[in-house]
């Protein structure tokens, strides 16, 4: 926080709440509210990627370790970038999951498809689903 001339303890309370999100992330319910929690970790991801610069070899790059699903085999890179693309591989993962597991016989279940599809094509993001 040097270049904002700012005392970075006044953070700490902030940083512990963006820690206990992450925390939930990385252990998410499979169900919808895991998919919005990761909705909620991506879109604070974002805001601090704008105001913080975090990617590659910039000064507030942080390591961030993820643990390959395939593998077993811990993988760190220090850009905020990979932090986004694991959260939205398991957001993907999730949906798919409860997808796979869905009836789809509904009308709200049809809705709920439909807003899974336009979460995706936004790249995580979500809108209200589109008329059937």
């Amino acid at each position: 926080m040097k270049n904002y001339g700012e005392n970075p303890e006044d953070y700490n309370e902030e940083l512990k709440k963006l820690e206990q999100l992450r925390q939930n992330a990385v252990n998410v319910p499979r169900d919808f509210e895991g998919c919005s929690i990761l909705r909620k970790y991506l879109g604070q991801l974002h805001y601090l990627q704008s105001r913080i610069p975090m990617g590659a070899e910039q000064e507030a790059a942080v390591p961030i370790t993820w643990t390959e699903i395939f593998s077993g085999k811990a993988v760190t890179h220090e850009d905020i970038k990979y932090e986004q693309a694991c959260i939205l591989y398991n957001l993907g993962a999730l949906h798919s999951m409860l997808g796979a597991m869905d009836k789809r016989v509904s009308e709200e279940v049809k809705k709920g498809v439909l807003n899974t599809v336009a979460c995706f094509a936004k790249g995580g993001g979500c809108s209200p689903p589109p008329s059937l």
